[in-house]
C-alpha cells in the first residue's frame, strides 16, 4: 500500500521550534504585546492607562461603572412584573384558542351531522366556545 499523504498540524510558514507570540528570552514579539494586551515589564496594558489617567478622568469612568451597575440593577427590579404579565396573558392567550378551537370543532360536528352551515353560526361557536351557547 502506498501512502502519499502529508498531515500537517501547524501555522502555515512556522518553524519548528520557534514560539508565535515569545522572543527566546521569555520577551514578547510584537504580535505576542497584541495578543496578551501587555508592555515590555509584562503589566497589563490596562493598569498603566488606568494609572496614567487624571483624577476626574478616573472620577468619569468610576461613575459611568456605577451608573451602569444602578440601571442593571433598576431592570431586574422590573423583570418580575413583566414575567408576571408575560405569564397572565399567555395563560388568557392559550384558554382563548383553546375555546375557540373547541366551538369550532363542535360547530364542524354539528353542521356535518344536520347538513346546515352559516357562517354567523360559525362566528358564534368560535367566540362563546360552541354552537348553542350564544343562542
Amino acid at each position: 500500500m502506498e501512502n502519499n499523504e502529508l498531515y500537517h498540524w501547524g501555522i502555515k510558514g512556522m518553524k519548528w521550534g520557534v514560539r508565535r507570540y515569545q522572543n527566546s528570552d521569555g520577551t514578547y514579539t510584537e504580535e505576542g504585546k497584541r495578543r496578551y494586551n501587555k508592555t515590555e515589564d509584562g503589566n497589563n496594558k490596562k493598569n498603566e492607562k488606568i494609572k496614567n489617567m487624571s483624577d476626574e478622568e478616573l472620577a468619569r469612568r468610576i461613575k459611568r461603572l456605577q451608573n451602569e451597575a444602578e440601571y442593571i440593577r433598576l431592570k431586574k427590579q422590573t423583570e418580575p412584573g413583566k414575567a408576571f404579565v408575560e405569564d397572565v396573558l399567555s395563560q388568557v392567550g392559550k384558554k382563548v384558542l383553546v375555546s375557540a378551537s373547541a366551538g369550532a370543532i363542535l360547530y364542524g360536528l354539528q353542521t356535518v351531522l344536520g347538513n346546515k352551515f352559516d357562517l354567523g353560526g360559525l362566528g358564534k361557536a368560535v367566540f362563546y366556545g360552541g354552537p348553542k351557547k350564544g343562542k
